[in-house]
């Protein structure tokens, strides 16, 4: 392994939507000399649980965590929970929830398919074989597979489209969300601000994320594939003058995505965790 270690503490696995197995996802953090990782699938914890053993038997640090969505300024925004206590059941029940709404989504979407393509059948639909090694969720395969798109990637466009909407799902709202993950012993981080406010000048982006940290979060993910270096720079000159968490994520979804385990190649000397 390298001399120089690298962190990547946003990864996600075949447990949520990534074409990447558990498995997968150690032996590309060992090969691309990551000493430091998270696997945060979203809303869910089985990837976490089943990484941590292979990672630490590879000799790299692991931390457990998980994606969650919460609603915030009227958006949906993701945040990244660092060790909680996995077992607490206040905690369980909000990432049950946030999955529920989440899957939610897709049978809302297909109601309002229905009309357009009558092939379309909730049963169906309850019933398809996913494949999670192909990555992204099982509406998304569905769809592929009744010829409704013509790619899984396609399908993601269709639930705006239909007004179907993360911000209108009903996940719970962050300061609800923060509480909780406080309340089971973790720390909670703002995950990926050029994603979740795009669109957006720079000094909107801070100013939102100085909202998030006014409600209770902990830290921010600085280090991110798709972000510019300014923002990055502004980012971590907020988090240390506030004296918050810094991580680095490459939010790596496999197939599914376009970015790999480590990829950014943050030393792990650069995180505050």
């Amino acid at each position: 392994m390298s001399a120089v270690g690298y962190a990547d503490l946003h990864i996600h696995t075949t447990a949520s939507d990534s074409s990447y197995s558990p498995a997968e996802v150690v032996a590309r953090a060992v090969r691309n000399h990551v000493t430091l990782m998270a696997v945060c699938d979203h809303n869910v914890i089985a990837g976490s649980l089943a990484a941590e053993p292979l990672a630490r038997e590879a000799g790299i640090s692991f931390v457990r965590g998980v994606e969650i969505d919460a609603l915030y300024a009227g958006r949906d925004v993701h945040m990244l929970a660092y060790h909680p206590d996995f077992e607490n059941k206040a905690f369980r029940e909000l990432i049950a929830h946030a999955r529920y709404a989440l899957d939610h989504m897709s049978e809302v979407l297909l109601e309002r398919l229905k009309d357009e393509f009558p092939t379309l059948d909730m049963a169906e639909y309850r019933a398809f074989a996913y494949d999670p090694d192909k990555g992204g969720w099982p509406m998304l395969q569905y769809l592929l597979f009744k010829g409704v798109t013509g790619s899984i990637h396609e399908g993601m466009a269709l639930y705006p489209r239909y007004d179907v909407t993360y911000a209108g799902a009903g996940f719970v709202p962050l300061d609800e969300v923060i509480g909780t993950v406080h309340a089971a012993g973790g720390v909670i981080v703002v995950a990926h601000p050029c994603e979740t406010f795009k669109r957006l000048d720079d000094s909107d982006v801070l100013a939102l994320v100085g909202g998030a940290i006014d409600a209770g979060a902990d830290g921010i993910e600085c280090y991110y594939p798709t972000q510019s270096e300014s923002l990055t720079g502004a980012l971590v000159e907020l988090a240390r003058r506030r004296n918050l968490k810094i991580t680095a994520g490459s939010d790596c979804h496999g197939a599914f995505g376009k970015t790999d385990v480590g990829e950014m190649r943050v030393d792990a000397s650069k995180i505050r965790l």
